[in-house]
């Protein structure tokens, strides 16, 4: 059987993006207990009031009268589930869901069912374009999530599967520069898919052309560099806010400091 570790890791892999900490909401005791280990471990808290980022159930029951928000998800580890995966899913859609995902987890012990609120698409694209929309800087003495995605320039951008290649391999993370502090801050994002969603705009814009790595690092790493952290800016955003400036100089990170994803 997993671990609670384990499944709080895997629950923080379907959260829902957030500007802020993700609210997530347990529906019964058992998921409480995961909801409060994904808290303590990832870019979440255990919500009970007002609207949530999140529900998180053990059981694929009829579900309360709860505020999700659009964009939203509905998360279910099931232990004791007999149902085909189409009978789940239509009871995830008889309760209003759509982006319907079934499958089996850690290593067969649950059935993971997740499903979103449904929402017209113009909803959904701006909610999305409205995260990170007021940038936030977290400073020294600040708590950074317990993963950073930094933006890296890797030089050179390959390397070869010749054992007898010696060429060093440089990673440098992208700043910005502050014109109020004049301080070079490091750009750092609670997630992967927020990460990607920034460099699309970037490279659509040809900004930042040379990040060709998205590498994951322990917060607690990051937080021991000293610098401050812009935390998941929306990239125009950032291009049109006067007091933030690429070009900063980068940072030289040690390549060996990666957490790496272990899937």
């Amino acid at each position: 059987m997993a671990d609670l570790r384990e499944i709080a890791d895997l629950v923080a892999k379907h959260l829902p993006p957030s500007a802020e900490r993700v609210r997530l909401r347990p529906l019964d005791e058992r998921a409480r207990e995961w909801a409060e280990a994904v808290a303590v471990g990832h870019f979440a808290q255990v919500s009970d009031e007002g609207e949530c980022d999140a529900v998180m159930g053990a059981y694929l029951a009829r579900l309360p009268d709860v505020a999700l928000r659009p964009g939203g998800r509905a998360i279910f580890l099931l232990s004791d589930e007999t149902r085909p995966f189409d009978e789940l899913a239509a009871a995830l859609i008889k309760a209003g869901f759509v982006r319907i995902l079934i499958e089996p987890v850690l290593g067969g012990a649950f059935i993971l069912a997740r499903g979103e609120p449904r929402s017209d698409a113009l909803n959904r694209n701006a909610l999305v374009a409205g995260l990170g929309a007021e940038l936030s800087v977290i400073r020294a003495g600040d708590a950074l999530p317990r993963y950073l995605h930094l933006l890296v320039r890797q030089a050179p951008p390959t390397r070869g599967w010749d054992p007898a290649d010696s060429t060093p391999v440089t990673w440098e993370a992208m700043t910005v520069r502050d014109a109020a502090s004049s301080e070079s801050i490091l750009m750092g994002f609670s997630s992967l898919v927020k990460a990607v969603a920034f460099m699309k705009s970037a490279a659509l814009a040809g900004a930042l052309p040379d990040v060709n790595k998205l590498p994951r690092f322990q917060g607690e790493t990051v937080a021991g560099w000293g610098m401050p952290v812009l935390l998941n800016p929306a990239f125009e955003t950032l291009r049109e806010a006067t007091r933030f400036q690429f070009g900063s100089p980068p940072l030289r990170v040690d390549p060996r400091w990666e957490e790496r994803l272990h899937e």
